[in-house]
């Protein structure tokens, strides 16, 4: 049995490749698996295979999701469609997030071998870009108790400016009366240094006296 090996490449990342071995008799969907295992994406999306040209221009659609004029993946078997020993063909993937790659037959091997599993990647080129980015995830909407929070600490906020507009630093008549007490309550040390100096004084004549 004859073993195609395809060279599969990002058509966005065109340093990004890999080579697979698949037998003749295998069909598109197989080849699907295997292409998916060797970039290290899923198999959850649609999937679209176009027989093509040299020149890439689409020709007949062998799908994941088969509708008019279309073949699906499980029905396509590989030598029905590899007419050209250079065959090319155009593969979509995920068309919401737009995957698409060039395929090219480079090889066609006339023994396969008995130790290997077809389909097979057989050569890795270059690390394939991440297939889902992650978007981070929106703020959840505050509960009814952070609402209630909130409204409490805005209500609290808004009494102290009223407040503030009302009184002001205005100082009220009980509170002149008690500074104004407090001012003429006898500090004690001035009360000991008014004491010092209602002493009597020593005359020097006296110290000079004799007995």
């Amino acid at each position: 049995m004859a073993i195609y090996r395809f060279k599969v490449t990002f058509e966005n990342y065109d340093d990004v490749w890999r080579e697979i071995d698949i037998r003749s008799d295998q069909t598109f969907e197989e080849f699907f698996y295997a292409i998916q295992q060797s970039i290290g994406f899923d198999n959850q999306h649609e999937a679209s295979f176009y027989i093509s040209n040299d020149q890439w221009k689409l020709g007949q659609q062998i799908s994941s999701n088969p509708k008019h004029n279309t073949i699906a993946l499980k029905d396509a078997v590989m030598h029905d469609w590899v007419n050209d020993p250079h065959q090319k063909i155009y593969y979509s993937y995920d068309p919401k997030n737009d995957w698409t790659f060039f395929i090219e037959l480079v090889r066609i091997l006339m023994k396969e071998d008995l130790s290997v599993t077809y389909p097979a990647c057989v050569k890795v080129y270059g690390d394939s870009p991440v297939q889902y980015i992650r978007q981070p995830a929106p703020a959840s909407p505050p509960d009814a108790a952070d609402k209630l929070l909130n409204e409490l600490l805005k209500g609290i906020h808004i009494r102290e400016e009223i407040d503030q507009e009302e009184y002001g630093d205005e100082t009220t008549d009980e509170e002149e009366e008690l500074i104004s007490s407090s001012d003429e309550e006898e500090n004690p040390m001035d009360a000991d240094s008014r004491d010092s100096d209602n002493e009597p004084s020593i005359d020097e004549d006296d110290d000079q006296r004799e007995y």
